[in-house]
């Protein structure tokens, strides 16, 4: 990507240049390094920006929102989602839009705001009535009730995110819901159906 980066740099070609600071930005993520993933996100995002892709743009804001998710920096990746969700009011595209509004959910629940979490997960909620992403909503609406101390709740849509998931048969996403039944039953004082989850 550097060799890239270099070459559409010599050539002016902005596209390119932005194609490969994004990815440089992804790759610098994947290792941890985010001062370097959020150096290169951010010009790509600035390429965007000047470009008028407003769809890139987003999908770089998403990006940049990841990092500062990883970085533990939870208002500001709340910050990246929201500028992201702004750009993307327009688009046509459901599933980009629902995917972010996700990502602003999961970090507003990291950032200790779970009533606020709760809309966003519930607009997705309503919005998709199936899918890898439905069950995502459903999930985290069912980790900010159990957090706001509704378990009955909680249980409820955890058990709407389970149906949806054995049919995705994504394990990974089942087993973490799994778990996290397992722990609102912990919190009710019902070891063995807990058990029964772990």
């Amino acid at each position: 990507y550097r060799r890239a980066l270099h070459l559409f740099s010599a050539l002016r070609y902005p596209v390119g240049r932005a194609r490969a600071l994004n990815n440089l930005g992804v790759l610098a993520l994947n290792r941890d390094d985010f001062r370097e993933a959020l150096a290169d996100l951010g010009a790509a995002r600035e390429l965007w920006h000047g470009l008028a892709k407003r769809g890139e743009e987003a999908k770089t804001l998403q990006n940049l929102g990841m990092v500062y998710n990883r970085a533990a920096d939870y208002p500001q990746a709340v910050r990246m989602h929201e500028q992201e969700i702004e750009l993307l009011r327009d688009s046509a595209d459901g599933a980009q839009k629902a995917a972010a509004l996700v990502q602003l959910a999961n970090d507003l629940l990291a950032a200790d705001e779970p009533r606020v979490a709760l809309g966003y997960y519930l607009r997705v909620g309503r919005a998709q009535k199936s899918g890898a992403l439905a069950a995502t909503a459903y999930s985290g609406i069912g980790l900010c009730y159990r957090r706001l101390g509704d378990h009955g709740a909680a249980i409820d849509w955890y058990r709407r995110a389970l149906q949806l998931l054995e049919k995705t048969g994504d394990k990974r996403a089942l087993g973490t819901v799994w778990l996290n039944l397992g722990a609102t039953y912990g919190r009710m004082g019902q070891p063995e159906t807990a058990n029964e989850c772990y």
